[in-house]
């Protein structure tokens, strides 16, 4: 269940120009917007953070 609520994030971020840059600690991940540069962690597992995430 949590992994739709992960790819739905993706497909938000990608939408708003943010690209996917590696991983990061444990099960999260470095997206970065393309033109401003702005680094943000995404969880990959917990259903809760993904859900309380604003772009």
């Amino acid at each position: 269940m949590a992994d739709s609520y992960y790819r739905e994030v993706v497909a938000a971020l990608r939408q708003q120009g943010y690209a996917h840059k590696g991983n990061a600690k444990g099960s999260h991940e470095k997206w970065a917007h393309e033109k401003s540069g702005r680094l943000i962690i995404v969880p990959r597992t917990s259903r809760a953070a993904t859900r309380q995430m604003r772009f």
